[in-house]
C-alpha cells in the first residue's frame, strides 16, 4: 500500500495551504479532492504532479499567474454546471497527462466537463460524492480500534461497510453501519474494533453504499500503535 486517500473538502484559500482543507493537509497523490459550489480556491504554487488523483470541482479555481496543477494520465476534473476554471497568465496551466486542460490566457473552462488525460467531454457528470465525509480518524487502544467519521450531507447513503487491512493479508469486510439515507445535516458515526492487534499496524477505510446497491465511496487511514511506557501509547 504505497498511498493512502483521503477526501479533503476546501473552504475558500490558497490550494497548498494545509487550512484551507478538511481533514487539513494539502492535496497530495491518491485524493479525492471537493471544491463545493460558492467556493474559490486559489492555486498559487506550481504544485507537481499529482497521480491517482480526482478533483470534484462544483465552486471556482482561480489560477495565480504562472501557477500550475499536474495530474498524471489517471487523474480526472468533474466539473458540474455553475464551475469554472479561470484567472492566471499564460504560464499558468491546468494539464492531465499530456492534455492541457486550461491556460490562463485562453477562455474560463466551465461546467458541465469531464476531463481527463483525452481532454474534456463537455458532459455533464453524475453526482460522484452522494456523502460528503470531512473526516476519519481511527484511535488506537489497548484492546481495540476506536473509529469516528462525520458527514457533512448523504444523498441516497444506505450504509457504510468497514474493511480493516493488515500487512501481508487482504481487505476484509468487519462490520456494517446504517447511513442516513438523504440529509443536509451533520452526522457523526462511531465503530469499534475489537479483533485488531493494538502492537501491529492497521488500515482502515469505508465502503459508501447506496440503497440502490452501487459503492462509491472509499476513504482510508492507518492506524499504528507503539507500546512507549507502562501503558502509554504513541498514536499516528
Amino acid at each position: 500500500m504505497s498511498s493512502l486517500a483521503f477526501i479533503r473538502t476546501a473552504s475558500t484559500g490558497n490550494w497548498n495551504t494545509a487550512g484551507t482543507w478538511s481533514p487539513s493537509g494539502v492535496p497530495a497523490n491518491g485524493d479525492t479532492i471537493h471544491v463545493p459550489s460558492g467556493v474559490t480556491v486559489t492555486v498559487n504554487c506550481n504544485c507537481g504532479t499529482y497521480t491517482g488523483m480526482v478533483l470534484y470541482l462544483e465552486g471556482t479555481m482561480d489560477f495565480n499567474n504562472g501557477a500550475k496543477i499536474n495530474m498524471a494520465a489517471d487523474g480526472v476534473l468533474i466539473m458540474p454546471t455553475g464551475s469554472k476554471v479561470t484567472g492566471g497568465n499564460g504560464g499558468s496551466k491546468f494539464n492531465i497527462g499530456s492534455a492541457e486542460i486550461y491556460r490562463g490566457n485562453g477562455p474560463d473552462l466551465n461546467g458541465p466537463q469531464v476531463c481527463g488525460s483525452a481532454g474534456c467531454d463537455g458532459t455533464d457528470p453524475p453526482n460522484f460524492l452522494p456523502v460528503d465525509l470531512t473526516s476519519f480518524i481511527v484511535k488506537m487502544m489497548d484492546d481495540k480500534a476506536h473509529l469516528e467519521w462525520k458527514t457533512e450531507s448523504e444523498l441516497n447513503n444506505s450504509h457504510f461497510i468497514v474493511e480493516r487491512y493488515m500487512e501481508n493479508a487482504e481487505w476484509v469486510a468487519i462490520g456494517q453501519i446504517m447511513g442516513n439515507g438523504t440529509t443536509n445535516e451533520m452526522h457523526f458515526y462511531e465503530y469499534d474494533d475489537y479483533n485488531v492487534n493494538p502492537y501491529e499496524s492497521a488500515y482502515y477505510r469505508l465502503v459508501q453504499v447506496d440503497f440502490d446497491g452501487v459503492s462509491k465511496t472509499h476513504f482510508a487511514v492507518k492506524a499504528e500503535a507503539l507500546k512507549i511506557q507502562g501503558h502509554q501509547y504513541r498514536i499516528y
